[in-house]
């Protein structure tokens, strides 16, 4: 299996935009969002956990990725994948 940019979605702020794979879910009383970067060596880069949803949400808000010197704010993750893992992340690549 080949790392396949395509089937990440783009956060984006003015000119300058990321790839990333993002899914929410329960995990035992916690509602909990992972935030992964197609570009980062690590998947699950970023790790949200509240007690509602709502409070995600509002956390979102608040929080953002500096790229490039451009805050991408976690509002314009907007896209929810229904399968936890990521499709193939770098780091699950064969090293040479």
């Amino acid at each position: 299996m080949t790392f396949d940019a395509s089937r990440w979605a783009r956060a984006c702020s003015d000119d300058v935009c990321l790839r990333y794979y993002k899914w929410c879910g329960r995990q035992a009383d916690r509602h909990v969002c992972h935030y992964t970067r197609a570009d980062h060596p690590y998947p699950n880069w970023l790790t949200l956990s509240a007690l509602s949803e709502p409070a995600i949400w509002q956390a979102e808000r608040k929080l953002g990725v500096i790229l490039n010197d451009q805050v991408i704010p976690l509002t314009a993750f907007d896209t929810l994948s229904q399968d936890e893992r990521p499709p193939q992340h770098r780091s699950d690549r064969p090293r040479l």
